[in-house]
């Protein structure tokens, strides 16, 4: 920027009327100075009829003439010289002033060196100008130490530098457009993590060599790596080198060893990991100390079916008929009989083929399960109850939903329906099924009836009170009062089993007009078709909505189907459920003013 001075120059007569002065803006410096006009004995004369001289300090000439430049700042002088008479006037200062703008430089450390390997290290760092909107007005030139030595020039023309051990840099950043330059340095710091190894051994276990060591895990920084990123090491208590690159070591004998991980990229090595392999084999031959797994525990099968056995706790195994002089049948872990008819007792032994060793032999009683199971169902409709003949664990359903809790061979029947018992001994199973009819609108009165849920328990109580051996989802009432259910289900999916508690409870002041529990899910003012449906349905509500509602699908054995989310703007809205079975399934809707469950057959 200029600036104007006035200088009056007395002796002799002559002054400097109008001097400008242009202060440094550059580190190339840009200084200048400007006579414009002068008079002699108050009378502007033409500039050219003086010699003008310029000096730095007070004797050092530097320019003539009317203008000076490249200047930097300090303290001139100058002088004019009228050259006719040869009159000189004294010489005068003036200062011009330092006001260049020096780039201010920030360097940050992207990486610290994280190898071993000198010839290849990792870090890296760059360079900042505060304030700077483009880097490409400015040099970059960096040096390895504490200053900028040329000769430990290590990267030009960029703002970072990558590759760096660890140790002090400088950059030196030269602005273009001024030609100032700043310094910088920084410390790139070390982060060497070295590898810890952990490692399985097997000791040798037979009559020959077989120890193994296997490394399964690596840490470093307390973080779990890949072990396909480093080479490993194998030595013998020499310290020679027997095997290198795998992680699996094998036929090792007894003795010791020593195993290391180098890290493929950062050449970073583990200490030495000391093994002791111990033969541990035991010249008596294998142990009896295993267990031997049937289709069940007490090796029941049923009748002209297969049976298999597997051995546990051995690699190797032989069976034997316990009844035929002990002839060998079979020589492995698993051993399967074809057509099993009668029961019988076989031997089994652990076997050690390589040194033909073999333990003590273990019996085993194998028992064979008659059928049928269920020898006859029978309802009887008068007393509401339905017995079966059977032998083995039992399970009943009502149309295809478990009645949990119900493992008696009579239960009571509280509704109509279909009712199935399923019967389990060993690895029999057997079901049958029978109808039940005439019972729901014997006495609709005087019972409370909770939604049907499929694999749901059910508990009553009376005034805070539980009632004993009342599971199912209906109850008879015979007293006034407050009558609750707890409700328990799972809702089973793909990834995850959740359980789910429901509770209703309502008022009865009189059981000749009691007409369900408050908030059913099985709503009587929604209405869902058609039934059965093949592809699409139709729910209706009872006002109008416009909101997203939950929309959820079981079917009977509890497993969810669909799980979404539908808008509903109006009092109506039609679902597209595609590929499921046929079969009967609950359908729930959940919004703002309620929810209900709806069973829907397809």
């Amino acid at each position: 920027m200029s600036t104007s001075t006035g200088y009056q120059l007395e002796e002799p007569g002559i002054s400097i009327t109008e001097l400008i002065l242009e202060d440094v803006t550059f580190c190339d410096p840009n200084g200048a100075a400007e006579i414009r006009e002068i008079t002699r004995d108050g009378v502007v004369e033409d500039i050219s009829n003086f010699e003008i001289t310029w000096y730095y300090y007070e004797n050092y000439e530097i320019s003539t003439g009317p203008r000076v430049e490249f200047l930097n700042p300090g303290q001139y002088f100058v002088s004019a010289r009228h050259i006719e008479t040869g009159t000189e006037s004294e010489r005068k200062t003036f200062l011009l002033n330092d006001n260049t703008i020096r780039p201010v430089v920030d360097i940050i450390i992207l990486n610290p060196n994280t190898s071993c390997d000198p010839l290849n290290p990792t870090g890296s760092i760059r360079a900042f100008v505060r304030g700077a909107y483009d880097e490409y007005n400015f040099d970059f030139i960096w040096f390895e130490g504490p200053s900028h030595d040329l000769k430990n020039i290590i990267s030009f023309h960029t703002s970072s530098v990558s590759q760096l051990s660890a140790g002090i840099y400088t950059v030196e950043v030269r602005d273009f457009i001024t030609g100032c330059h700043s310094l910088m340095s920084v410390y790139l710091p070390e982060e060497i993590t070295q590898p810890q190894l952990n490692v399985e051994v097997q000791n040798s276990t037979d009559c020959q060599d077989n120890g193994e060591v296997q490394v399964v895990e690596i840490l470093e920084s307390g973080s779990i790596q890949d072990l396909n990123e480093y080479n490993f090491d194998f030595y013998n208590s020499e310290n020679v080198l027997l095997a290198e690159g795998s992680t699996l070591f094998t036929q090792l004998s007894a003795g010791t060893y020593y195993v290391s991980a180098t890290n493929i990229f950062t050449q970073c090595k583990s200490d030495l990991v000391k093994i002791d392999i111990i033969n541990d084999y035991d010249t008596s031959g294998p142990s009896t100390n295993f267990t031997v797994i049937g289709p069940n525990p007490d090796f029941s099968r049923c009748e002209n079916g297969p049976m298999t056995l597997e051995a546990q706790g051995g690699e190797y195994f032989r069976w034997y008929d316990a009844r035929h002089e002990g002839e060998l049948l079979h020589e492995g872990k698993a051993y399967t009989i074809e057509n099993l008819q009668k029961s019988t007792s076989i031997w089994v032994s652990g076997y050690d083929p390589v040194c033909d060793l073999e333990s003590d032999r273990k019996e085993l009683s194998l028992k064979v399960i008659s059928l049928p199971l269920i020898t006859s169902v029978k309802a009887d409709l008068e007393q509401a109850k339905i017995t079966a003949e059977a032998s083995g664990l039992i399970k009943w359903f009502l149309d295809d939903a478990e009645l949990v809790g119900q493992n008696e061979q009579t239960i009571v029947a509280h509704t109509d329906g279909i009712y199935t018992v399923e019967v389990i001994n060993g690895d029999c199973n057997e079901s049958k099924s029978i109808s039940f009819k005439g019972l729901s609108f014997s006495k609709p009165e005087n019972i409370v009836k909770a939604p049907l849920i499929p694999n749901s328990t059910y508990q009553w109580s009376l005034n805070n009170q539980l009632i004993a051996h009342e599971t199912f989802s209906t109850l008879n009432v015979s007293e006034n009062g407050v009558y609750s259910v707890k409700i328990v289900f799972l809702e089973e999916s793909e990834e995850v089993t959740k359980t789910h508690t429901l509770n209703y409870s309502i008022e009865v002041n009189d059981i000749e007009t009691i007409t369900g529990l408050p908030n059913s899910y099985e709503d009587p003012t929604i209405e869902i078709y058609p039934v059965p449906f093949d592809r699409f349905i139709t729910i209706n509500l009872d006002r109008t909505v416009q909101e997203s509602v939950a929309v959820r699908m079981w079917d009977i054995r509890g497993h969810v189907k669909i799980d979404n989310k539908v808008m509903i703007k109006g009092d109506k809205v039609s679902l597209d459920i595609p590929e499921l079975e046929k079969g009967i399934y609950f359908l729930e809707v959940i919004y703002s003013q309620g929810s209900f469950m709806s069973k829907i057959i397809k």
